[in-house]
């Protein structure tokens, strides 16, 4: 897959940035009071970002371009993302612990494809930081699993914010 072909898929990355930015404001706004909300938002963030990240992992198949990687995090990203919205209160109690094992799963495919991506995109800074930002924010969740509900969405605000000013700043790296 040539560079610009992969370019035209820099609005993925931009849109799937400004979700998680927003929904890490809202996690540092109003910690105490969105916890169930949340729960909801979380999974529903998950699916569409499960969606956007397999469109653009098939995207990248016909274009014979890594997409194993990516296509694996969206999958998970879907079936958590379902968990949450059809489960919430038993994803409330298990939050800590599902987050946990799915942001360091979701950072080392997101390093891997980085890793992989460097053939067809010059700077992949954007997809490393992001790939960090997951697994630290699942080392601490797990690390720490009695962490009270609003130091956990503390920390859900703060890896929503870098992961996805990371992203958005890999967008524009990408753009035409």
């Amino acid at each position: 897959m040539s560079a610009k072909s992969f370019s035209n898929l820099w609005w993925f990355f931009l849109a799937r940035g400004l979700i998680a930015v927003l929904l890490g404001l809202i996690a540092l706004l109003l910690p105490a009071e969105t916890l169930a909300f949340f729960v909801l938002l979380l999974g529903a963030y998950l699916l569409v970002d499960g969606i956007f990240n397999m469109v653009s992992a098939l995207k990248a198949k016909k274009e014979n371009y890594e997409f194993v990687a990516p296509l694996f995090e969206s999958v998970l990203s879907i079936l958590v993302g379902i968990s949450a919205l059809f489960f919430p209160d038993i994803t409330q109690v298990a939050l800590v612990f599902c987050l946990g094992v799915w942001a360091i799963a979701a950072g080392a495919l997101r390093l891997l494809t980085g890793f992989r991506m460097r053939r067809f995109v010059k700077d992949t800074l954007g997809v490393f930081l992001s790939g960090l930002a997951y697994l630290t924010f699942g080392a601490i969740l797990l690390i720490a699993p009695l962490a009270s509900a609003v130091a956990l969405m503390w920390c859900i605000g703060v890896w929503a914010i870098i992961a996805g000013l990371a992203l958005m700043y890999f967008s524009f790296r990408l753009k035409p």
